[in-house]
């Protein structure tokens, strides 16, 4: 299975695996809608903002799992990345930390504050620490694709890429297929697009940044 397909399939199966939960919740949902808002707990405000954005018709995958069922590389890096759509934007670059109890975080350092997403224990595999001073985590960056004219969005804020990685030692992205997800609630994203990197498309923005443009 190709790395691509790789993809595919996790946000095929982190989507799958929403499904059946959104079906249990709707007539919770429902209920929590007679009550005063200031008498919901946060778990119950996130159960309402995910029965909702189920009536967009936009499919929704859970993030966490969608790392899990891609897995680790022999490096044991992600082998998909997560990052900011303001951050493509501004061709910036993303990095992850990857801790021994498989709970790994992707962030970047915009110019006016700090984004990030955690995802919990064992998403990815534990690692065994062998040595008191080994590293707590393991660290690596790479560049983020340019979302198309097609998909380009006016609220940025919870809207990121979720995409594949090769190679977390070169900053060059590679031809894929990355989704545009925006946030709903916890872990669960809705899925605005999809689209294929071509490689005249790398090659442009690659001597783009080589010009230092």
């Amino acid at each position: 299975m190709s790395v691509a397909d790789l993809l595919k399939q996790s946000v095929m199966v982190a989507g799958e695996e929403v499904k059946p939960q959104i079906g249990t919740m709707s007539v919770l949902a429902a209920e929590l809608k007679t009550i005063n808002p200031a008498l919901l707990t946060n778990e119950e405000k996130r159960l309402l903002k995910v029965a909702e954005a189920t009536k967009e018709s936009l499919p929704l995958i859970n993030i966490a799992s969608a790392i899990k069922v891609a897995g680790a590389g022999p490096d044991g890096l992600p082998r998909l990345a997560i990052a900011s759509y303001e951050m493509s934007m501004g061709r910036d670059d993303v990095t992850v930390a990857v801790r021994v109890d498989g709970s790994l975080e992707f962030y970047t350092w915009m110019t006016s504050k700090r984004w990030s997403i955690k995802l919990p224990a064992e998403t990815l595999p534990k690692r065994n620490r062998w040595f008191l001073f080994e590293t707590p985590s393991l660290c690596r960056i790479t560049s983020i694709p340019l979302v198309p004219l097609a998909l380009r969005q006016n609220e940025q804020s919870d809207v990121v890429l979720l995409y594949e990685v090769i190679d977390w030692k070169r900053l060059i992205v590679v031809p894929g297929d990355p989704y545009l997800l925006r946030h709903i609630a916890g872990y669960v994203y809705a899925i605005l697009g999809s689209w294929d990197i071509s490689q005249r498309e790398l090659d442009v923005y690659q001597g783009a940044r080589n010009l230092g443009l």
